[in-house]
């Protein structure tokens, strides 16, 4: 199926910022919507060749660049950085005015959140907090409970009132970066925990949009979104019936090495069973729409939105 690509952006919650956005229209009927939300460093032409495959298939996707990535960053000096207080909400309230920019265009079809590492964190709340914005979610990347997560808070709140929020701490990205690619010293590359694919790491490397130090406040404003998430309560308030498909890499760090994205499926069905479903990929590490499995992942997203799709038109 055809689509047509165009650029859609709108003003951020912060007052401030313009969200630099984009839409995948397929010609003809549309099945369904499904809004992406990204990562940590990451930015919406990441999502191009995922968004593609979804507008070909009959759904309409949307994406924009969170503050302090992509363009919506309005140059280097603004990348890493989200906000001097409420950065974390300022992101969940972005994602959901993004969505009432399609949503009452696309009445009568269901409505997907793709949330892939923090962008399922957003997600995940978003889901919670604006059912209007989710009949399906799909977690990439997702993590279980950080037991760390409260170390990482104390550690970046005193950071950003030493330095201020904005300054960006290269110590505090190291340690990042080990911990995440302690499983892949010998590879010895910041990058080795998000890919096997040496040709994925050597373009994260080489993009000014990906490679950038991440501000003290904004990896606070990240650890926030994780805890909100992981909460008791999130998952106690899980709407009945809500389908999930939660996807991980078998060497993915931020998901535990696939416990912690089992873990958020298991709580998942524990409160609405029968409403998730959770798949492995064998050896992938973080970034599944960007590693060696990509087309079976992109395959298996397909056809578990189909069947969605599907199942809503039957009513």
């Amino acid at each position: 199926m055809r689509f047509i690509k165009y650029p859609h952006s709108i003003k951020s919650c912060d007052g401030v910022h313009t969200l630099n956005g984009v839409i995948y229209i397929p010609i003809g009927t549309v099945k369904a919507t499904v809004q992406i939300i990204h990562g940590m460093c990451e930015h919406i032409e990441l999502y191009d060749v995922f968004m593609s495959r979804l507008a070909e298939n009959g759904f309409a996707a949307f994406c924009f660049d969170q503050l302090g990535h992509g363009k919506t960053a309005g140059g280097a000096e603004g990348l890493g950085f989200i906000a001097d207080e409420n950065g974390a909400q300022l992101l969940i309230s972005d994602a959901h005015e993004f969505s009432k920019e399609f949503l009452p265009d696309y009445k009568g079809v269901p409505h997907f959140l793709f949330g892939h590492s923090m962008g399922s964190f957003t997600a995940r709340i978003c889901s919670e907090r604006f059912p209007e914005m989710a009949d399906g979610l799909i977690l990439a990347g997702t993590s279980g409970v950080q037991r760390a997560a409260h170390l990482g808070i104390a550690v970046t709140d005193v950071k950003s009132l030493v330095q201020g929020g904005e300054h960006r701490s290269e110590s505090a990205q190291r340690i990042f970066y080990d911990i995440f690619n302690a499983a892949f010293r010998k590879e010895a590359r910041d990058y080795s925990w998000l890919s096997t694919d040496r040709d994925v790491i050597a373009e994260h490397e080489n993009d000014p949009l990906f490679n950038f130090t991440y501000s003290v406040g904004a990896m606070n404003d990240v650890v926030r979104l994780c805890m909100m998430c992981s909460e008791d309560s999130w998952f106690e308030n899980y709407r009945r019936g809500l389908p999930a498909l939660i996807i991980s890499g078998e060497n993915d760090p931020l998901g535990n090495f696939g416990k912690g994205a089992l873990e958020v499926y298991k709580r998942i069905e524990a409160v609405s069973p029968g409403s998730a479903a959770f798949k492995l990929y064998r050896a992938a590490r973080h970034e599944l729409l960007h590693e060696y499995c990509t087309c079976a992942v992109i395959e298996d997203i397909l056809t578990w939105l189909c069947k969605q799709a599907a199942a809503s038109a039957a009513g």
